[in-house]
């Protein structure tokens, strides 16, 4: 993240936490005059590894659950966490790529981050509704056949289904304590939905 801020022209504090800029340069549209060539170039490497290392770690994760069967729920969970992110920093990839690369070549990098960020959000989503909605808000809110144990990024209306558990459990538990430990997590969905938009909103994904 530090590395895409600093490519527009946005200088950081050496602590300060990450997920206070989490979503600083989401809204940058793909024609954003680039400063530093340098740091976007970095910023690419950066995610690219990113992935590569979410998918190692979840190989890491699936072998661990072969030799602890009893501890495999928690062992999906982190699963879970590696998968949104991983998707979520191919679309970054994607994006800043589609920003430098050629025009006969953007098309193709735009429909790619499109498609890793609508993923990333639902499978934010889908870490939220089986993970963070106490029992009693999904017997509520979930349809009929939907739990917390088979919900996935293919539910129908999945987007719909997590407002409406966010908003309940923010009234159960109060705001602040629910984004304590949801926080990450909504704020992922909102970057990727963010950058969906301006990537559909792009005229012949055109980029500078």
């Amino acid at each position: 993240r530090r590395a895409e801020l600093h490519a527009f022209g946005h200088e950081l504090q050496p602590d300060e936490d990450r997920m206070a800029f989490e979503n600083t340069a989401a809204p940058i549209p793909l024609n954003t005059a680039i400063v530093d060539r340098k740091s976007i170039e970095e910023a690419i490497f950066q995610y690219d590894r990113a992935v590569a290392l979410y998918q190692h770690a979840d190989g890491e994760f699936v072998q661990h659950i072969l030799r602890f069967r009893e501890s495999e729920q928690l062992y999906e969970s982190h699963r879970a966490e590696i998968h949104g992110l991983a998707a979520l920093v191919e679309g970054d990839a994607d994006y800043l790529k589609a920003m430098v690369a050629p025009p006969d070549q953007r098309a193709a990098l735009v429909a790619a981050a499109v498609k890793s960020y609508s993923s990333a959000a639902d499978l934010e989503r889908v870490i939220i509704l089986r993970y963070s909605v106490w029992q009693q808000v999904a017997d509520q809110l979930y349809p009929t056949g939907v739990t917390k144990a088979n919900v996935n990024e293919h539910t129908p209306q999945l987007a719909e289904i997590t407002d409406k558990a966010v908003a309940a459990m923010e009234k159960a538990m109060g705001r602040e304590t629910f984004l304590d430990d949801s926080g990450p997590y909504l704020q992922y969905i909102d970057r990727a939905l963010t950058r969906v938009k301006l990537l559909q909103s792009a005229p012949s994904a055109s980029a500078q």
